[in-house]
Formats: structure tokens, C-alpha cells, sequence
């Protein structure tokens, strides 16, 4: 009998650990867009993931919201 494990929601201190990593990895070239694009899909099903993605990329140094990359602007009109 095969057990289904279910994800735990992340915390929203989980969700900022995960973007700034995220979007280090992105700047620093070693993560394509599309790649990025599909991490934050995940990330911003949930309210704390959305919250954290947000503060990180709004307040912090990356330039990711200065000029939206398109996989990035489509991941967040879907909301996920």
C-alpha cells in the first residue's frame, strides 16, 4: 500500500529563504528564466509564498521586477 504525501503549505519565512535564493541563482546565471519561472509557479499557490516572493522581489537588490522577463509576467497573471 503506497502512501501519498502531501506538501506542508511553506511559511512565509520559508517563501523569502527560497526566492532570495532563487533569484541569486538567476542573477549570478546559473538558473534560466523559464527555470525560475516554474520554481515561483509553485511558490505563489499560497498566500505566504505569494507574501514572501513579493517582499523579496519588490524590496530587495535583485532587478527582476524592473524589467519583467515574459515567463515571469505569464507565471504571475496566472497566479501560479
Amino acid at each position: 500500500m503506497s502512501r501519498m504525501r502531501q506538501e506542508q503549505p511553506l511559511s512565509f519565512a520559508e517563501a523569502i529563504n527560497r526566492t532570495e535564493l532563487w533569484l541569486r541563482q538567476w542573477q549570478a546565471g546559473a538558473m534560466g528564466t523559464e527555470a525560475l519561472a516554474q520554481r515561483f509557479a509553485g511558490l505563489l499557490t499560497c498566500a505566504d509564498g505569494r507574501r514572501g516572493f513579493f517582499v523579496v522581489a519588490l524590496a530587495g537588490p535583485s532587478p527582476l521586477l524592473d524589467h519583467p522577463p515574459t515567463p515571469i509576467v505569464e507565471q504571475l497573471q496566472r497566479g501560479g
